[in-house]
């Protein structure tokens, strides 16, 4: 798993409206480089809609008409000949897109959306709906072109909507045409924006997630974990007694002791989805302490290339336990007793203590 970018974290942490921030890197990134600018008017023509390359681009430009879009792009003689609109997970706002379409000069104009690539197919359906409904839509067909969806709008006009990543690639291949290594620079932290706010936005449900078989194996990881633990304990490596199951938002599993050492074992996944591909995790210090000695057995496995371990707060260090593919469930949870006890050779032995104050996980 890749980590965010500075910028992708930063923004997750501190801002409230993620586009904003977006739009205003991508204006700063049009308006200081002439590659950029270029590579856009190219990116957007070969879709079969005309803009000029040299356009004085500004954000957040307020109307009479009380819309306020995200990205103008003026042409020599004031007329706003790109309108380009971000959006994430955020829904159309009254004025998009028809406000906006009204907007552009009646001999060409592109109104251009930005959206995630999960987005476009559902954002492009209701785009054409509120034109359609406004009678902006001419009988002409839509089509996509080098991923971008595109149709021509009555009066010369068009709308059109492109993801994030295919912008910024085209964006990237322009800048470095020139050798303008800053602008590069500049679009690899926008893309790590856009990537962090993939892997963290709501994403909208479909009917495929409502029948979808993976969520029944969220319970057989669940029951993986559990059986586990079983098979330590009739080995006579790891006990329970007294121990309660124990249960939190997004994992499933239970504590025990593993020669001794307390630790907590589950399908998680909050870790499954962000730190490493797998869906069933080992964590020491999750109501017991994180011992000196347990830190130093487990430090060599976090220097690891990919990690073995992590340590997403100072009190916690979880192991990714490796779910074998395509093979039966009994050599799956032989496979992961294996690796369990593996991390149990690493431990120091230490005498059975009781279980301490439980507290939420990580």
């Amino acid at each position: 798993m890749t980590h965010p970018s500075l910028f992708g974290h930063l923004v997750g942490r501190f801002a409230a409206q993620p586009e904003n921030l977006a739009t205003e890197a991508l204006g700063y990134v049009l308006r200081r480089s002439a590659g950029a600018r270029q590579a856009l008017a190219s990116f957007l023509t070969h879709a079969g809609m005309s803009v000029p390359p040299e356009l004085a681009y500004q954000n957040q430009v307020a109307g009479t008409d009380q819309g306020q879009p995200d990205l103008v792009g003026i042409d020599t003689d004031g007329h706003q000949r790109l309108i380009g609109e971000a959006k994430f997970w955020a829904h159309l706002t009254d004025h998009q897109p028809v406000t906006y379409i009204e907007r552009l000069p009646r001999d060409g104009g592109v109104l251009l959306f930005i959206a995630p690539s999960q987005r476009t197919a559902a954002l492009w359906g209701e785009l054409l709906h509120r034109c359609r409904e406004a009678g902006l839509l001419p009988d002409g067909a839509s089509g996509t072109t080098l991923g971008v969806h595109h149709t021509p709008l009555t009066e010369g006009r068009h709308l059109a909507l492109v993801s994030w990543r295919a912008l910024i690639d085209a964006l990237t291949r322009g800048a470095d045409a020139l050798g303008d290594s800053a602008t590069v620079g500049d679009l690899e932290q926008l893309t790590g924006l856009c990537d962090a706010m993939d892997s963290t936005a709501y994403i909208p449900i479909t009917s495929a997630d409502l029948t979808s078989p993976l969520y029944r194996r969220v319970i057989d990881f669940a029951d993986l974990a559990d059986d586990i633990v079983t098979a330590l304990v009739a080995q006579g490596q790891a006990d329970v007694k007294n121990i309660n199951r124990q249960h939190f938002k997004c994992i499933s599993g239970r504590y025990f002791r593993l020669r001794g050492n307390g630790l907590y074992i589950g399908c998680d996944i909050a870790k499954w989805t962000t730190l490493a591909p797998t869906p069933i995790w080992l964590t020491f210090g999750q109501g017991w302490p994180l011992t000196h000695d347990i830190r130093t057995a487990l430090a060599p496995l976090q220097a690891t290339t990919p990690p073995q371990a992590f340590a997403p707060d100072p009190n916690l260090i979880t192991l990714p336990l490796r779910v074998p593919t395509l093979q039966t469930r009994e050599v799956v949870l032989q496979s992961l007793v294996d690796q369990v006890l593996a991390i149990a050779d690493r431990l120091p032995a230490v005498a059975p203590t009781p279980i301490g104050g439980v507290r939420t996980p990580a």
